[in-house]
């Protein structure tokens, strides 16, 4: 399963990296800082799976996620933030996000669902 990761963070896109090697059959495809890096990474990686940041450099995950499901890219879209206000869960759920996830509260559980997913 191919995943790409659109994170500001080096520290997390630092966890992630670490987190997603240690699941089988699981691979890092990619990784963007920003909505101008993510769109045309995840086009030419045609990743499974997204773990997507709300905040990034020079734009938002809202962006990226109207983008994707807009040009008919159907990977799995797992929101993973810092900002997990109802109204931006309900947001990216009407835009079609699969998961949301608390960063800070919740990445063990993010990860689980990858590992799940992986595996099913």
């Amino acid at each position: 399963m191919k995943i790409f990761v659109v994170e500001d963070s080096t520290v997390t896109q630092g966890i992630l990296k670490e987190e997603l090697a240690r699941i089988p059959g699981v691979q890092l495809c990619g990784m963007a800082l920003s909505p101008d890096e993510a769109i045309p990474g995840i086009k030419e990686q045609g990743p499974d799976v997204v773990i997507l940041d709300i905040v990034l450099k020079g734009g938002n995950g809202f962006e990226v996620l109207k983008r994707l499901r807009s040009e008919g890219i159907n990977a799995r879209v797992v929101v993973l933030t810092n900002y997990t206000f109802p109204h931006y869960r309900e947001i990216c759920r009407g835009m079609g996000a699969d998961y949301f996830f608390d960063k800070s509260l919740d990445l063990e559980k993010a990860l689980r669902t990858v590992r799940d997913m992986a595996c099913g």
